[in-house]
């Protein structure tokens, strides 16, 4: 008896889709398929997935059709990527400073060459310091502010001013980096009204500048080039803490000890790695 051979599931499908092609259109049977029950369904989860999803933007084009999204939720995706973005930028740079050991080239300008030219008398005996050090640099990440590369020296505990981003239209360090010259003010008022008028703050700012410090110096670190690269900033709470001395003195004195420590060309290292995190800003 011979045995009755079926056709192949392929070779079937072959043969009835012409048939049906003849009685249904194609379109039509694509919106059968879409109304069965496991397909609808598992249009309706896509559909509620991309509704929450694509709320970074405020608008998408495809092929003609806009779709206008949230833009309240855009801009608090857009803030938390931000700040994703900043903490990352302050991850990098700060491992790149103790690679380089800034610190103890900082703290070697900050003995051999600020604290000799400080009148000790204005702060001998006081139960707290009397002035901080540190350095800014022009930030990359965000344009037309400076960024503190380095912690108050002395170091404090608990301080937590490293990586603060301060608009080069604030008080002396943007003052100095605006007209990039070093600048020595040894008697800086230190009334709110004067501040706003003549230190270009706004009204917050100066509740909060200073504190009473009136002594302010903002050296401006060149690179070989003589292109401005950072600068080496104080303030102080005495007034005339660094005597009768000119900014050029001054300045003179912490720039052969920044080159002669190796401060300026290990900020120049910094200033690269600053550049590489905006040219390509990736989460590591």
């Amino acid at each position: 008896m011979t045995a009755c051979e079926w056709p192949s599931l392929t070779s079937f499908l072959s043969w009835l889709a012409p048939i049906v092609s003849s009685f249904f259109p194609w379109p039509f049977l694509i919106l059968v398929v879409l109304f069965l029950s496991p397909i609808r369904d598992a249009l309706n989860t896509f559909v509620a997935g991309f509704a929450s999803l694509p709320r970074a933007v405020t608008a998408i084009n495809v092929a003609g059709l806009k779709l206008n999204l949230d833009p309240a939720k855009a801009k608090e995706v857009l803030s938390v990527s931000s700040e994703l973005v900043n903490a990352n930028f302050d991850r990098v740079v700060g491992s790149e400073v103790e690679r380089l050991k800034i610190w103890s080239k900082f703290e070697s300008v900050v003995k051999k060459a600020l604290d000799p030219i400080v009148d000790q008398a204005l702060i001998a005996g006081k139960d707290r310091p009397q002035y901080r050090v540190t350095i800014h640099m022009p930030d990359t990440l965000q344009p037309e502010s400076l960024y503190q590369l380095l912690e108050y020296y002395p170091l404090e505990p608990l301080s937590d001013t490293r990586g603060r981003r301060k608009s080069i239209r604030f008080g002396a360090i943007g003052k100095a980096w605006r007209l990039q010259r070093s600048e020595y003010s040894d008697t800086v008022p230190t009334k709110r009204e004067e501040l706003i008028e003549h230190w270009g703050m706004t009204k917050e700012e100066a509740e909060q500048a200073g504190r009473g410090r009136q002594t302010f110096l903002a050296v401006i670190i060149r690179d070989n080039a003589q292109v401005p690269l950072a600068i080496f900033y104080m303030d102080a709470l005495p007034p005339r803490l660094l005597g009768s001395r000119t900014a050029s003195e001054i300045s003179d004195a912490i720039l052969a000890e920044c080159a002669s420590s190796k401060l300026v060309e290990n900020l120049v290292k910094v200033r690269a790695k600053m550049e590489e995190q905006v040219a390509r800003p990736q989460l590591n």
